[in-house]
């Protein structure tokens, strides 16, 4: 998360500490009952196990998170799944991509959210922010393709899947909007990628905040999306030069 700065971000991160450890203490019955049943009605509880555990990698690195009091039995590996991806472009989608050469926007929002499942007034900003940056392209993520609205601009390519690592390192990816997700926080930054982030829950509020605060991200709201905010912030992402590259 954010370093807090002032006395009340300190306070709202004292209250999220301890609401999360009221939390987190709460489910542990929970987690030992699964592993009694799964695994030996024996077995101790989990507080319990965590306490014999000699090794743990952790998927975090200080650039994001910022620097913190590890044990050397605690190893930060984030970033090794993209190290060792070795997903690759189809043909087709090769050839787009190297055909783009005014640039791409990648449009992913993960597994979960379903862009096509957008309100109507929602998606047709998106379609008319889209039209306005032609010739870049737009290559977006969508599940059903049939459930979007008529008039979808000639500049947007749609597919049900994407190798998103790929994508992100092609050349001609200029900008990724995304849901904030660590694991695409961190392959966007690895590849140098700016982001416009539309967060919906949890860690991706802070993940995206961080963006902000460091000058590599936008944030929207969807809540609060028009076609003029898109606008703005894709003129932004795409003309500002503090935007262009990870210093």
């Amino acid at each position: 998360m954010v370093l807090p700065k002032t006395f009340f971000q300190r306070l709202k991160s004292t209250f999220v500490f301890y609401q999360s450890r009221y939390i987190f203490e709460k489910i542990t019955h929970v987690q030992t009952e699964a592993m009694r049943k799964y695994l030996s009605s024996d077995i101790p509880n989990i507080r319990e196990i965590e306490k014999t555990v000699s090794l743990m990698f952790v998927n975090s690195h200080h650039t994001l998170f910022a620097i913190r009091p590890n044990t050397p039995a605690v190893i930060p590996i984030a970033g090794i799944h993209i190290e060792e991806n070795d997903d690759e472009l189809s043909l087709e989608l090769k050839k787009w991509m190297d055909d783009s050469i005014h640039g791409v926007i990648y449009f992913n929002l993960g597994a979960m959210m379903l862009i096509e499942s957008f309100p109507r007034d929602t998606l047709l900003a998106f379609y008319a922010s889209f039209a306005k940056v032609a010739p870049i392209r737009i290559l977006m993520k969508i599940a059903s393709e049939d459930k979007l609205p008529p008039g979808l601009p000639q500049n947007i390519l749609t597919l049900s899947w994407i190798p998103q690592i790929p994508v992100l390192k092609h050349n001609n990816t200029k900008v990724f909007i995304t849901h904030g997700g660590l694991m695409s926080l961190q392959e966007a930054i690895y590849h140098a990628v700016p982001m416009i982030g539309l967060p919906f829950f949890i860690d991706q509020l802070s993940n995206i905040e961080i963006c902000v605060e460091k000058n590599i991200g936008i944030r929207l709201d969807l809540k609060t999306l028009t076609e003029t905010k898109l606008n703005n912030a894709l003129n932004l992402i795409l003309n500002d030069s503090k935007y262009s590259c990870f210093t």
